[in-house]
């Protein structure tokens, strides 16, 4: 009776140590010049004609080794699913910029905030911000801008390396947008560990 559980535990740290394995793929500078090359031109031209079109700004991240997990999932399982819907927000110098959700923070001292508490979100001092994660573009295998039967909007096949995801970096965004274009831009407001160490102080749990 005691086989079991141990060949179980095994057969987990066998398929973990394979994961961490096979996620080390490199990529050489030369590599992520090309591929920023071939990508941010291709996203800048669909999100400008998203947003001067005023469409919805959805798309599918996918996991490129779990392309055969879609469009089902799997229950029970502990890491990221095989793919997700975020939302489509900008495409800066050094990646894809995917929202999660919006928030409203409060300026705590200058340039340092913490998330606005629910009676605080109504404020006129809240600044409304977006928790969005960087998908640099060598980790982008392939674009289906047209979507497929189940979703009409980009399908983003990406190579999940960064601890069994895609994203190089989560953090709060500020939108922005200059006078004479449809495009609006994001910029990075505070930093993402001292906004959360800040707002855990003040009683908040989640972001």
């Amino acid at each position: 009776m005691i086989e079991i559980p141990l060949a179980g535990a095994a057969y987990n740290l066998l398929k973990d140590i394979y994961r961490w394995a096979t996620d080390k793929k490199k990529f050489s500078p030369e590599e992520r010049i090309a591929l920023a090359e071939r990508w941010k031109p291709k996203f800048e031209e669909f999100l400008i004609e998203s947003y001067m079109g005023k469409l919805r700004g959805d798309c599918i991240i996918r996991d490129v080794k779990r392309i055969d997990e879609y469009p089902g999932t799997k229950e029970r399982e502990k890491r990221i699913s095989a793919w997700f819907r975020v939302g489509l927000l900008d495409a800066q110098h050094d990646g894809i910029l995917v929202a999660f959700h919006w928030q409203k923070l409060i300026e705590v001292s200058e340039e340092s905030y913490r998330v606005a508490k629910g009676e605080e979100t109504s404020s006129d001092t809240a600044i409304k911000v977006v928790l969005a994660a960087k998908i640099p573009y060598h980790l982008i295998q392939s674009v289906n801008f047209g979507g497929d039967e189940f979703y009409q909007f980009p399908h983003i096949y990406c190579h999940f390396l960064y601890k069994g995801e895609p994203y190089k970096a989560v953090e709060f965004y500020d939108e922005r947008q200059t006078e004479g274009f449809s495009k609006p831009y994001f910029v990075q407001i505070g930093e993402m560990k001292k906004i959360g160490k800040l707002s855990r102080k003040a009683g908040i749990k989640h972001l």
